[in-house]
C-alpha cells in the first residue's frame, strides 16, 4: 500500500512540476473601447492599494486559458516577462471574454 502511495506522489510530481501538464486560467489586459471585457471596481474601504480617483477604480481583464507548459518561466511582475497571449494554431489555447453568461457574482461586463 505504501509503495502504491510512494508512486502515486511521484507520478503526480513529474507530470505537474517537470512536464508542467495542467491548464493556466489568468487575468490578462483588455481594451474596453476595442472588446468586451470584463470589469472589476475596487473599494477603497476594503483594499489599501485602491487608488483614491475614482476613475481609476476600475480594471478591464479577459481572461486566458493557456498550457502551464507553453507559458515561459519568467516573473510577471517584470517588463521583460511578456503579457500571455495566445498564437495562432495554438492548441489548448483560447480567450475568454465578457458575455452575460460568462458572468459570475462580483464581476460586470464593460459591453461595447
Amino acid at each position: 500500500m505504501g509503495l502504491l502511495i510512494v508512486s502515486s506522489m511521484v507520478i503526480t510530481y513529474h507530470r505537474i512540476v517537470i512536464l508542467r501538464d495542467y491548464e493556466v486560467l489568468a487575468h490578462i489586459s483588455c481594451d474596453p473601447a476595442r472588446e468586451s471585457c470584463f470589469a472589476e471596481t475596487c473599494d477603497p474601504l476594503d483594499d489599501s492599494e485602491c487608488p483614491n480617483a475614482e476613475s481609476e477604480r476600475t480594471s478591464y481583464y479577459k481572461i486566458i486559458h493557456k498550457q502551464a507548459k507553453l507559458i515561459p518561466l519568467c516573473d510577471p511582475n517584470e517588463e521583460t516577462c511578456p503579457e500571455l497571449s495566445c498564437t495562432v494554431d495554438e492548441e489548448g489555447c483560447s480567450i475568454e471574454y465578457c458575455d452575460s453568461s460568462a458572468v459570475e457574482e462580483g464581476m460586470s461586463c464593460d459591453n461595447l
